[in-house]
């Protein structure tokens, strides 16, 4: 009896022993808090993008309804795209193709699907091919003679004298590290930023 309480001392001391665990509650701690540290930059990160796109938006469009020329050889369209890309400051890759300039004939029909008539209410709002009518004389917005689910018109380029354009652009964004990419199990977020004006009134110089 005496010798099996003398070697279980050795047992009751190691249990009582607390040197060294600091260091296995930071072990455990340490990659949480790495990843909350990851995160939290990566999402400043992708604040300040966001941020820095609608701040090129915002530049752009004061620039786009003036209706001035942006100099010989660049048309309105090429310096509004070069304008917001600039704005992006080499940290995100946007294209020209990326920016789109849509005109509308008033405010309330920005961002809004083309009309039509929906033959089956029962099948849900969205527009059926072959089953729903469009009827281009009536329906079409946009004068291309297809339905669209945005009625704003890709073919006016920035707008005329008070029309009411929407500058959008659409871009991806990449996480700064692997870790993070791979924590959200997606290598890229896409993100959008759009703002809509109405044109200045200038003189037809037609």
């Amino acid at each position: 009896m005496l010798r099996s309480a003398r070697k279980a001392k050795p047992f009751a001391r190691f249990l009582k022993d607390r040197q060294g665990a600091s260091m296995i509650e930071l072990a455990l701690a340490f990659p949480v808090f790495i990843l909350m540290l990851i995160g939290v930059i990566e999402l400043a990160m992708l604040m300040f993008i966001q941020v820095a796109v609608e701040g090129g938006l915002r530049q752009a469009s004061r620039f786009g309804i003036t209706g001035q020329a942006a100099g010989e050889g660049v048309t309105r369209e090429q310096k509004i795209a070069e304008i917001v890309v600039d704005h992006a400051q080499n940290l995100v890759k946007i294209e020209p193709s990326d920016i789109e300039l849509l005109v509308y004939k008033d405010f309330s029909s920005v961002a809004q699907p083309e009309p039509y008539i929906d033959s089956d209410k029962n099948d849900g709002p969205e527009f059926k091919e072959g089953k729903d009518q469009f009827d281009p004389a009536v329906h079409d917005m946009n004068g291309n003679g297809v339905w669209d689910a945005d009625q704003g018109d890709t073919s006016q380029g920035a707008g005329g004298s008070g029309a009411i354009v929407l500058y959008r652009v659409t871009f991806d964004w990449e996480w700064l590290t692997p870790f993070f990419a791979a924590a959200v199990a997606n290598e890229k977020v896409n993100l959008q930023a759009a703002i809509a004006v109405r044109n200045e009134p200038w003189p037809d110089n037609s």
